[in-house]
């Protein structure tokens, strides 16, 4: 016992020292290149090399869907549907309807968007015009927006008329986000790409940046696949 207490002090005090050579060694290369090329242009070099090593860990998370957790159980947002979990269950037909738009859509994760979107808010108006509880942009709802609850309108206020907007746009933003994955233009899991289009204003922004930024994995996309689980039956499977 005593052996084994004096060997992990023994490996303690060898990486802290190695701790502080490389924390001095470091300090010794900005040191010395401050003395060179000035404070300001040092500065500037730091900056830069912390950039390269910021966007080479964005790409290599993009492209590696298990690190966004794109593959863990009920990521995509498929499973058995818990109704209960919506607030207005006049909505729960609506979502299990709209789902059915195309392979990419669940209930679960419309009822997520919507919840992240306007918190089941039918009246809200949110930002650029936005209103509904979908809060799908004005000029997504012009192109999408049908009179699906039959009323003799079509109005993004119109819960069943915003919800089914809501499926159509991401169903076509889904196919523009596969699109571009075929043709290498972008990286990174295509649910994740889809909600950052959205996030974004479409799909010309994936292309500008190659695929899910950081910032954009951490943020609107976490935010809706955090929500699956609410939406979702423990344990389920796929349906």
């Amino acid at each position: 016992m005593a052996a084994s207490s004096k060997l992990n002090k023994a490996n303690q005090m060898r990486q802290a020292s190695q701790n502080v050579t490389s924390s001095l060694n470091v300090q010794s290369v900005i040191i010395a290149a401050v003395s060179m090329l000035g404070f300001t242009a040092t500065l500037a070099i730091v900056s830069l090399v912390v950039l390269i090593a910021f966007i080479a860990g964005a790409s290599s998370s993009s492209a590696d869907p298990t690190i966004t957790g794109s593959n863990a159980p009920g990521s995509d947002g498929k499973g058995t549907f818990k109704e209960s979990a919506v607030p207005d269950q006049n909505l729960v037909q609506p979502l299990k309807d709209a789902a059915k738009q195309c392979g990419l859509l669940s209930p679960a994760l419309l009822a997520a968007q919507i919840d992240v979107e306007s918190g089941f808010d039918a009246d809200k108006v949110g930002a650029d015009g936005r209103k509904g509880v979908s809060q799908v942009p004005t000029d997504a709802f012009t192109k999408f927006g049908q009179d699906d609850d039959n009323n003799g309108k079509i109005s993004s206020l119109d819960p069943k008329d915003s919800i089914f907007a809501q499926a159509r746009y991401l169903c076509s933003l889904g196919d523009e986000v596969q699109k571009l994955l075929d043709e290498k233009k972008v990286i990174g899991d295509k649910l994740t790409l889809t909600l950052v289009a959205w996030h974004q204003g479409g799909s010309d922004y994936l292309e500008q940046v190659g695929g899910a930024s950081v910032i954009d994995e951490m943020g609107y996309p976490t935010q809706v696949r955090g929500l699956f689980a609410t939406y979702l039956d423990s344990g389920s499977g796929p349906p």
